[in-house]
């Protein structure tokens, strides 16, 4: 259902960043599928959000936020709603240099990318594993992105949240509850930024690494066509991308969307997939490896929308 008239009149004049009305979803996910959202707003800063949280709650509008959409699969009716995007008044980065490391300090619309570059530098190690992944630092934060042997919980020193009722609070490391590829917040709250802990090396080494880690991505993950990362969750002791290799799937097409052949727990847009065809190849590759092992797949990617 679209937004009543007056709730649009309203939301165009709510904040200083911009409102784009019925915008589509595709131009925010990395995958490139998504139907239109009823508004994307783009908050300059805490009081711009703060409003955009307020007017949700006096209007009963449900909201979600948005960071560079890897890891987001938006259906093809698009979302109801408020769209957030964090990426136009959340993206400031600073460092401070302390004893043997230092902090750098960002918002959650900050690219993660930069933010490496940025402590790069600065001759402080420890974000070397983000490097080539798409992401906000606040998706980042949110989803505990990471690689087998490092994650984002292992470097996090605090966050900054907004909960729904536009109050904001800092959570140090020892009150922050990472999981597998999720942290754990207060219903409805918001990441607005936080501070990560790393250490100190020399700049050339430091890029060495991340060299090694974007080309180990070039040499195992379909980096050539649009895809939103792994689609599903690792079970314990074992590999999804094994499962439905195993399983005979790799190269399967339905639509414009594939599954990998390099990897077979990426899907691919081939240039014209609908999130229907996406998640037309998800199921077939969760009821495939069910009946082969008796293993449920569990999606890592997260599916919104109507």
């Amino acid at each position: 259902m679209a937004l009543d008239p007056v709730v649009r009149e309203e939301l165009a004049g709510l904040i200083k960043g911009r409102v784009l009305f019925d915008h589509p979803m595709r131009q925010y996910t990395t995958i490139k599928v998504g139907g239109p959202a009823d508004a994307v707003l783009f908050p300059k800063d805490e009081e711009d959000l703060r409003h955009v949280l307020e007017y949700a709650a006096r209007r009963g509008l449900p909201y979600f936020l948005v960071g560079e959409g890897a890891n987001l699969l938006v259906k093809d009716k698009g979302i109801r709603g408020l769209v957030i995007n964090l990426s136009e008044g959340f993206d400031q980065i600073a460092v401070r240099l302390e004893g043997e490391g230092g902090i750098i300090e960002a918002g959650a619309g900050a690219d993660l990318g930069r933010m490496m570059r940025v402590a790069r530098d600065h001759g402080l190690t420890g974000l070397e594993f983000v490097a080539g992944l798409p992401a906000s630092f606040g998706a980042a934060l949110a989803m505990n992105a990471g690689v087998h042997e490092r994650e984002m919980k292992d470097i996090t020193r605090t966050v900054r949240i907004m909960e729904r009722g536009g109050t904001t609070t800092v959570l140090p490391r020892a009150a922050l509850q990472f999981q597998y590829r999720f942290l754990v917040l207060p219903s409805g709250a918001i990441i607005v930024g936080g501070e990560l802990e790393l250490g100190r090396d020399d700049p050339k080494a430091i890029r060495e690494r991340e060299s090694a880690y974007i080309l180990k991505r070039k040499r195992t993950q379909p980096l050539a066509f649009p895809n939103a990362g792994c689609m599903f969750r690792n079970p314990p002791g074992d590999y999804a991308g094994r499962l439905i290799e195993e399983a005979g799937l790799k190269g399967t097409r339905v639509g414009g969307a594939k599954i990998s052949e390099l990897h077979a727990n990426f899907i691919v847009n081939l240039g014209e997939a609908r999130a229907e065809d996406v998640l037309a190849l998800m199921e077939l590759a969760t009821e495939a490896v069910y009946r082969r092992t008796g293993v449920r797949l569990t999606p890592e990617v997260k599916v919104v929308g109507e």
